[in-house]
C-alpha cells in the first residue's frame, strides 16, 4: 500500500484519515535519560489514603552534567522496602494478584538490592514518574509492532487503577512494573526472537546482550526524562523510524477503512482494453494511493493512460517490472492484504532489532531482495546501483566484514560446489570446456592436462581437483573482485553476463554479488584519488595483468534483508521474500504469541 508519502498524496490521506505522517523528514531518535524520583517510605497502615495514581507529574529540570551511577548496597529500612526484600528472598515469587509466578527474579534481586529495596515505579499512593512513563510506553507498543498485552498493560492498568492498599499488594505491583520493564526493553532493543534460530543464513554476529538493570540503573541516577530513554531503546536508525510511521499508517487505516479489494487471477488486460475488472483495479489504486484525482474519468471500466501510470508506480514500489499490464504476477501482489503488510512491516522492524545500532560513517550496504548495493556516508545515500545476488537454492548469507582489497583481472578459483554441481555434467560430455573457458586443472598444487582426465569416471564424492579461470573477457568475475575476506568465500565482483542487469528478479547467482557498475565502485573505494581514478583502473585492467590493491582503509559492508522499507522520497516499498526470511520469522513470532496467551 502506498500511503504514499509523497506531499500530494499525504494532503489527500491526512484528509482522508486526518493522519500527520512525515517520514521524509524522520530523523534517528536521540534521547535524554530520566533522573530518579524519591519515592517516599511507606507506613504500615491497614488502608492508604486514595490518590489518583495517574495524576500529573512535573518532571525536574536536567542538571548541565549528569550524574554518576552509584552502586547502593544498603539493607532495607522502610516497611515498604522491607516487604520487597522479603518478597524476593522467596525462592519462588507467585504474584497473588496477577496470579502468575516471577521470571525476573534475579535480576530484580540484583536491581533494587543495589538500591535499599526502595522502588522504581510505585510510591505510597501513586506512580512515580518513571511509572507513569512506563505505563504510557508500554500501553503504546503497538508503535513499535509489539503486543503491549505480552507486558501485562491491561493488568497493569487495572491494579494502577485499583491503587493496592497494602505492603504486600504494592510490591507485587512494583514487581509486576518491573518485569514489565525488562521484557520490553529486552523485546524492544534485541528482538523477540534470536534470528539465528530461525534463519540458518543470518551470520551477524549479535551486540552484546541488552542489561536491562544497568540501562535502568543508569537511567535512574541521570538527571534525564524516564520517557526519554524508554524511547532510546529501539533501534536508532532512520529506516527504522520511518518503518514505525507507516506501521501507524497502515494500521489507522486498516481500522478506518478496513482492507483493501482483490482482483481475481485472468488474462493479461493492456492498456487502452476494457474490462470489469479495471473498475476494480480502479478503486484498489485508489485505496493505497496511487491514483489519485480522476474528476475527468467517463470510461470506469477503461484502462486509459492515467489508470496505467498508476499502475507502473505499483509495479515500481514493488519490485515488479514496470511495464504497466496487469497481469497475475501484477494481480497476486496487488492481491496480499493490508493485515499481511502489516505483519511484513513488523517483520522488518524486527530485523533491524538485529543488526548493530551504528553501522560506522561510511559502508556499503547491500539489501538482498531488492537487489540493490547502496553507498552510505554519515547516515546520507550517496548513490546505488543494481546487483545480482545469490539463487533460491544458493542464497547470500546475512553477515558484515570489512573490504580491505580489490583485485584487478583476478583468477576465479572455481568453488567445490560449482565445479561439482555445474561443470563436472558439462566435461562429461565434452573435456574441450576447459580449454574453451580458458580454465586450467590442478591437484594438491600440481596443473594437470583436463583432456587426459577421463571426467566419466569423476563424481562428486571422487573430485580430487581444483579448477581455476584464467584472468580475461569470459572471466565469471569479470575485470574487477572486491574483497572482504569472510568464510563464505563471498564476495562483489564484475560479470561478463551484463544483459541480466536488465532482468527484474535477479537471483541469478551462486550466492556472491555481482554489480553493475564495478568500474565506478572501485574508484569510491580506492578514494577517487589522483593514483587511482576511473582512468587509471581502467589502464590497469587493459594491461591484462592480475593485480591486488590495498585500499587505504578498510570499508564495513553489510549483505542484509529487507523486504519493507520507504525510500528517501518518502515511498513505501516492498519486495518478494525469496529466501523465505520473513515467512520463517512469522512462523517463529506466531508460536510465541500462541505460548504467551497460553
Amino acid at each position: 500500500m502506498k500511503i504514499a508519502y509523497r506531499s500530494h498524496i499525504l494532503r489527500r490521506m491526512m484528509g482522508y484519515l486526518s493522519l500527520s505522517i512525515g517520514i521524509g523528514l524522520a530523523t534517528p531518535m536521540s534521547y535524554a535519560l530520566e533522573s530518579a524520583e524519591a519515592n517516599p517510605a511507606l507506613t504500615p497502615s491497614p488502608t492508604l489514603a486514595p490518590i489518583d495514581p495517574l495524576s500529573p507529574v512535573v518532571e525536574s529540570t536536567p542538571p548541565t552534567e549528569p550524574a554518576v551511577p552509584e552502586v547502593v548496597l544498603a539493607p532495607p529500612e522502610t516497611p515498604f522496602a522491607k516487604q520487597l526484600a522479603q518478597q524476593l528472598a522467596q525462592p519462588t515469587v507467585i504474584l497473588k494478584t496477577a496470579n502468575k509466578t516471577l521470571q525476573s527474579v534475579e535480576q530484580q534481586k540484583q536491581l533494587y538490592s543495589h538500591r535499599a529495596y526502595n522502588p522504581v515505579w510505585t510510591n505510597e499512593h501513586t506512580l512515580t514518574a518513571q511509572g507513569k512513563a512506563l505505563l504510557n510506553t508500554l500501553a503504546q507498543a503497538e508503535l513499535e509492532g509489539l503486543n503491549p498485552e505480552v507486558y501485562s498493560v491491561s493488568l497493569l492498568q487495572r491494579l494502577t487503577t485499583q491503587y493496592p492498599n497494602t505492603l504486600e499488594a504494592l510490591a507485587e505491583l512494583e514487581m509486576l512494573y518491573t518485569d514489565a520493564f525488562l521484557l520490553y526493553g529486552s523485546h524492544v532493543h534485541d528482538g523477540r526472537i534470536n534470528p539465528k534460530t530461525v534463519n540458518k543464513e543470518w551470520y551477524i554476529a549479535p551486540e552484546i546482550p541488552w542489561d536491562g538493570v544497568s540501562a535502568l540503573e543508569n537511567a535512574l541516577s541521570s538527571a534525564q526524562p524516564m520517557d526519554a530513554f524508554l524511547a532510546s531503546l529501539p533501534p536508532p536508525h532512520l529506516e527504522y523510524a520511518r518503518l514505525r510511521t507507516a506501521l501507524k499508517v497502515y494500521n489507522d487505516y486498516l481500522k478506518t477503512a478496513g482492507d483493501w479489494v482483490t482482483l481475481p487471477l485472468g488474462k493479461k488486460i493492456q492498456p487502452n482494453e476494457r474490462s470489469p475488472q479495471i473498475k476494480l483495479l480502479r478503486e484498489r489504486l485508489r485505496f493505497s494511493g496511487e491514483l489519485t484525482d480522476e474528476s475527468k474519468r467517463t470510461d470506469e471500466e477503461l484502462y486509459d493512460n492515467k489508470l496505467v501510470n498508476a499502475m507502473k508506480s505499483f509495479q515500481i514500489r514493488h519490485g515488479l517490472a514496470d511495464d504497466g499490464v496487469l497481469g497475475d504476477s501484477s494481480r497476486k501482489m496487488l492481491n496480499i492484504s493490508l493485515a499481511e503488510r502489516i505483519e511484513q512491516i513488523k517483520l522488518n522492524m524486527e530485523r533491524w532489532r538485529w543488526v548493530p545500532r551504528d553501522f560506522g560513517e561510511q559502508y556499503i550496504l547491500v539489501n538482498i531482495p531488492a537487489y540493490r548495493l547502496d553507498v552510505y556516508e554519515h547516515g546520507k545515500r550517496i548513490y546505488d546501483m543494481k546487483v545480482m545476488v545469490g539463487r533460491t537454492d544458493r542464497n547470500t548469507p546475512i553477515f558484515t566484514e570489512k573490504m580491505t582489497y580489490l583485485v584487478l583481472n583476478p583468477h576465479w578459483g572455481v568453488p567445490y560446489s560449482i565445479a561439482v554441481k555445474d561443470i563436472l555434467p558439462k566435461l562429461r560430455k565434452d573435456a574441450s570446456y576447459l580449454s574453451r573457458q580458458n580454465m586450467r586443472v590442478f591437484a594438491n598444487g600440481t596443473e594437470l592436462n583436463g583432456q587426459a582426465i577421463n571426467w566419466s569416471q569423476v563424481s562428486s564424492s571422487n573430485f580430487p581437483y581444483q579448477l581455476r579461470q584464467n584472468p580475461g573477457d569470459g572471466n565469471a568475475l569479470g575485470k574487477i573482485k572486491f574483497m572482504f575476506p569472510n568464510k563464505f568465500s563471498i564476495y562483489l565482483h564484475d560479470t561478463p553476463k551484463r544483459s541480466l542487469f536488465g532482468l527484474n528478479d535477479r537471483a541469478l547467482s551462486s550466492g556472491c554479488i555481482r554489480v553493475e557498475q564495478p568500474l565506478n565502485l572501485a574508484s569510491y573505494v580506492l578514494g577517487n584519488s589522483d593514483k587511482w581514478n576511473k582512468d587509471s583502473i581502467q589502464k590497469a585492467i587493459q594491461s591484462g595483468k592480475h593485480r591486488i590493491v590495498n585500499l587505504d582503509q578498510p570499508l564495513p559492508v553489510y549483505l542484509l534483508y529487507w523486504t519493507a522499507w520507504i525510500d528517501d522520497e518518502g515511498t513505501m516499498q516492498f519486495r518478494d521474500d525469496i529466501y523465505q526470511h520473513d515467512e520463517r520469522s512469522l512462523q517463529a513470532l506466531t508460536k510465541l504469541q500462541v505460548v504467551a496467551r497460553k
